[in-house]
């Protein structure tokens, strides 16, 4: 199943379950990453989603979050880390 997924990373409830994963993993983004990186894969495998689709998916998404810190610092200030 190929679902067409709304990818927003600026709005309020996608910031709110950031922050959330971000706290909650006592301040470390790439802990926070795993965190949320786990829920979405369960998402996705409770949707039906390939791994090929993911990986698509993952790819276009990745481009859009980094332009969206980019363009959007004063929101994603703190959180800016360099690309690995």
């Amino acid at each position: 199943m190929l679902a067409a997924i709304k990818f927003r990373p600026i709005e309020r409830a996608t910031l709110e379950l950031l922050l959330t994963a971000h706290k909650a993993e006592g301040a470390d983004p790439v802990a926070a990453y795993g965190r949320l990186m786990s829920s979405a894969m369960v998402a996705g495998a409770i949707i039906g989603l390939t791994p090929q689709q993911i990986a698509q998916q993952a790819e276009a998404f990745a481009e859009q979050a980094q332009r969206a810190i980019v363009e959007r610092g004063d929101i994603f200030g703190s959180f800016r880390e360099e690309p690995h």
